[in-house]
C-alpha cells in the first residue's frame, strides 16, 4: 500500500538551488494553507553515534486527511508550518532502502522488509531481509493554534506527559528501534575446506509499529552472511526488528550452513533462545558459538585456505 500518496510538504535545508518550501502532489488539489510556524528540536540523548542521512517528520490530521511530511537532511530538524488543528506524529530516518512502509486500518505505519530466498531451501519457514538501521519517535497528540503548541511526549517512553509550549518548540526523543546482533564462532575445525557459508536466525519479528514501537506478532527468520575473522573463526553482524510481540512459542535458533569444497553441505543448529531473551541490552545482542567440527575437505584454491572471493549463497529479494 502506497503511503503519503497525495499532497505533502517537503522541506529541504540543503545547498541545492530549490525554494525553501515546496508542495508536491500527484493530483490537482492545491496545498492547504500552513500558517502556523513552530520548531522541531531532536533530543538524541546518549545516542551520540546516530548518523542518519535524513529524517522524515509526518503529521496526521485527526480528521483523516492526508498527512503532512517534512524531510530534513542529517539528524537535526528545524522550523516548519502547519494549519491549525490536532495531529498525531511520527518521525523516522528516511535513508532506509530495504524498509517497506505499510499502514493498517487505524492509519498506523509499520516498518517491515521483503521476503527473500538464499539459493537453497533451509526448511525453516518464511525468510525476510535484514532491515536497515532505524531511529524513530512518535507522539499521539500535537495540538497547534496561533498562541500555543501542545504535544504529548514520546509514545515510546514508559511515562507520557502533556507539554504546553508557548515558545512553539516541539522536542522529540528519537531512538534506535532495530536490534544489532553480533555473532562470533570460534574454533572451527577444517575451515579451510569451506567454499561458502550462510547463517539464519529464527524467531524474529517481521516488523515494527512506528506509532507505538511495538513488534509484530509474526515470527520470521533472518538470513545473514558470515566472514572469516581468524584462521579458525568466523563472525557476523546484522540487524533485526527484535523479538515478536509474543515470542514464547517460537524458538530462537541459529542455523549455520557450510558448503565444502567437495560439494557436501553441512548444517548445524544452535538453540540461542535463552541467551537472546535474557540479553542485557535487547538492542545490542552479542552471541558466541564455541567449537564446530567440520568434516575434512580439500582446501580452497590448492593449499591457500578459505577464499573470501569464492562465489557463495546470496540473499535475493522476492517481489510479489
Amino acid at each position: 500500500m502506497a503511503l503519503f500518496k497525495r499532497a505533502y510538504l517537503l522541506l529541504l535545508a540543503s545547498a541545492l538551488a530549490l525554494p525553501e518550501t515546496s508542495c508536491i502532489f500527484d493530483d490537482l488539489e492545491p496545498c492547504e494553507d500552513a500558517n502556523i510556524g513552530f520548531s522541531i528540536t531532536n533530543n538524541w540523548g546518549t545516542d551520540t553515534s546516530a548518523d542518519p542521512e535524513g529524517m522524515a517528520y509526518l503529521f496526521f490530521y485527526d480528521s483523516g486527511c492526508e498527512p503532512w511530511r517534512f524531510d530534513f537532511p542529517g539528524k537535526e530538524a528545524g522550523r516548519i508550518s502547519l494549519p491549525e488543528g490536532s495531529y498525531s506524529f511520527i518521525m523516522f530516518n528516511d535513508d532506509t532502502a530495504s524498509i517497506d512502509f505499510v499502514s493498517d486500518e487505524n492509519e498506523h505505519i509499520f516498518a517491515t522488509t521483503k521476503n527473500v530466498t538464499i539459493g537453497f531451501d533451509p526448511h525453516i519457514g518464511e525468510l525476510r531481509a535484514s532491515p536497515d538501521m532505524m531511529w524513530a519517535d512518535a507522539s499521539i497528540l500535537v495540538k497547534l493554534d496561533p498562541n500555543c503548541l501542545e504535544y504529548t511526549t514520546s509514545e515510546y517512553a514508559k511515562k507520557i506527559d502533556l507539554i504546553h509550549n508557548a515558545d512553539m518548540n516541539m522536542i522529540t526523543n528519537p531512538q534506535q528501534i532495530v536490534a544489532r546482533y553480533t555473532l562470533l564462532i570460534n574454533h572451527i575445525e577444517n575451515l579451510s575446506g569451506v567454499a561458502c557459508m550462510k547463517g539464519l536466525l529464527s524467531g524474529m519479528a517481521s516488523g515494527i509499529n512506528l506509532n507505538t514501537n511495538t513488534h509484530s506478532e509474526k515470527a520470521v527468520s533472518i538470513p545473514f552472511d558470515l566472514s572469516v575473522s581468524a584462521d579458525s573463526a568466523v563472525c557476523s553482524e546484522f540487524l533485526t526488528f527484535g523479538l515478536p510481540g509474543s515470542p514464547a512459542s517460537e524458538p530462537n535458533d541459529i542455523l549455520l550452513f557450510f558448503k565444502l569444497s567437495d560439494g557436501n553441505i553441512i548444517k548445524y543448529d544452535f538453540d540461542k533462545t535463552e541467551e537472546i531473551r535474557n540479553a542485557s541490552d535487547p538492542l545490542n545482542v552479542k552471541l558466541t558459538i564455541d567449537s564446530i567440527h567440520l568434516p575434512y575437505a580439500p582446501p580452497i584454491e590448492g593449499n591457500s585456505g578459505f577464499a573470501p572471493s569464492v562465489s557463495g549463497w546470496t540473499t535475493v529479494i522476492v517481489n510479489y
